[in-house]
């Protein structure tokens, strides 16, 4: 259980609802709709709406009971406490950001768009070996890698002004939290958890906005094209823009209660949790 842990799950969070998510006065008992409802979830950074996206009623409680288990079973070690809260006090102190940029500053005229695009091409394969487990998703997944590519070389990513930033956005998140070591986390409840990961979703996201990536137009993007509905199955297409190209993804829906839900995120995000 550790402040990467929190980190990690937020972003899950928002990824996994990314690819199921999009739109307005939505109605989740049909696919479109909850394809639909999310949207809003993520565009005002709510963690607990956007797991209430991915996970079942069923599966929350059992996820939430799993967090307090673990909090309980496997309490935070003195020497993990004080790890944690000094690398939280080094990032809100702004200490952090000075000793980054000491140690990477060097290091950026060298990371040039075409550096960076080349080792995603080269660690590509690696990274998307587990989400690409079909030929569709795989020419998904080829098509968002390869416009990721073009993007990076445009990005400016090496920009020392734009690194000093993102620092700064973490700087003000972790001041946020409101939480100063270990033991204050183990306290939180599951609730409490995803409500930390409000401030996290919004530092993420206007970290990407430093970089010309927006997240909430993006999702303002998403349209659902194509639904094949058969019993308590459907398949659900959408279209949505990301890093200046258009993209489609086709998910498999379970109806579940009186909502649909995605069952491969809904089971990555449940393991996720648990990892905590």
């Amino acid at each position: 259980m550790s402040f990467k842990h929190i980190l990690l799950s937020a972003g899950a969070a928002a990824m996994f609802c990314f690819q199921s998510c999009g739109g307005s006065a939505p109605d989740p008992s049909t696919p479109t709709g909850s394809v639909m409802s999310a949207v809003e979830a993520v565009k005002s950074n709510n963690v607990s709406d956007i797991v209430d996206c991915v996970l079942t009623p069923e599966q929350r409680s059992k996820v939430a009971t799993e967090w307090k288990n673990n909090v309980s079973k496997n309490p935070p070690s003195d020497s993990e406490n004080k790890r944690f809260a000094a690398q939280l006090d080094a990032f809100a102190s702004g200490q952090m950001t000075d000793q980054v940029m000491g140690m990477v500053e060097p290091m950026l005229p060298n990371l040039t768009g075409e550096v960076l695009a080349g080792q995603i091409e080269q660690f590509a394969p690696m990274l998307l070996s587990g989400v690409a487990t079909t030929p569709e998703k795989q020419a998904e997944m080829e098509a968002v890698k390869n416009s990721l590519v073009a993007w990076v070389k445009t990005a400016e990513l090496n920009d020392p002004n734009k690194v000093r930033k993102v620092l700064g956005i973490a700087q003000n998140a972790a001041k946020s939290l409101g939480v100063k070591d270990l033991n204050d986390v183990a306290a939180l409840s599951f609730d409490q958890l995803l409500g930390k990961g409000d401030i996290v979703l919004g530092a993420v996201k206007d970290a990407l906005d430093v970089y010309g990536i927006s997240i909430d137009d993006t999702m303002s993007s998403i349209k659902v094209t194509k639904v094949e509905e058969k019993g308590n199955t459907a398949s659900v297409t959408i279209e949505y823009e990301m890093f200046g190209a258009k993209h489609s993804s086709t998910t498999v829906y379970n109806k579940v209660g009186n909502r649909w839900f995605d069952a491969e995120s809904s089971k990555q995000m449940a393991q996720t949790f648990a990892g905590m």
